[in-house]
């Protein structure tokens, strides 16, 4: 894919990046009544060697996973069938990557943070969507795992 930076740090090949990402994604997700948001179900697991680390760190919760895009920015919605969007992070995706920009807590506000998110591949299929966020003086991780049922 190819594309160019732009004046302000903007890389004018971003759109194209987002939109072969969520091609991907649609292949396997469940569908939705929006077509530009892709959802997959799972749950956010962490390991115990993560999970000691749960009194420095908020381990978010959650059972499904939403992809979208605002704007540039792909959007990852993080939330529990019963209770909601637990957590939105944006930022902007380079490959497999993404750099964050803002955390959004269930209803309120962005708020600028930092940090990235990795999705991991098996078999050509998203297996893993990892995140780790700082905003303020808080530290955010997500864990998200595909189900393969």
């Amino acid at each position: 894919m190819r594309g160019e930076w732009q004046e302000g740090g903007h890389f004018a090949g971003g759109a194209i990046m987002i939109g072969t990402l969520l091609a991907l994604l649609s292949l396997q997700a469940t569908a939705s009544g929006d077509p530009a948001v892709i959802r997959l179900d799972g749950r956010c697991q962490y390991p115990e060697a993560v999970a000691r680390y749960r009194y420095e760190t908020t381990l978010v919760l959650c059972d499904s996973l939403a992809i979208g895009s605002e704007g540039d920015e792909t959007v990852l919605d993080f939330s529990r069938q019963s209770w909601g969007s637990m957590i939105r992070i944006s930022g902007r995706m380079s490959g497999a990557r993404m750099t964050i920009d803002h955390i959004y807590f269930r209803e309120r506000p962005a708020v600028e943070a930092t940090g990235t998110c990795e999705i991991f591949y098996r078999g050509g299929k998203v297996s893993l969507v990892s995140c780790l966020a700082k905003a303020g003086s808080r530290t955010y991780a997500t864990n998200f795992v595909v189900s393969r049922l």
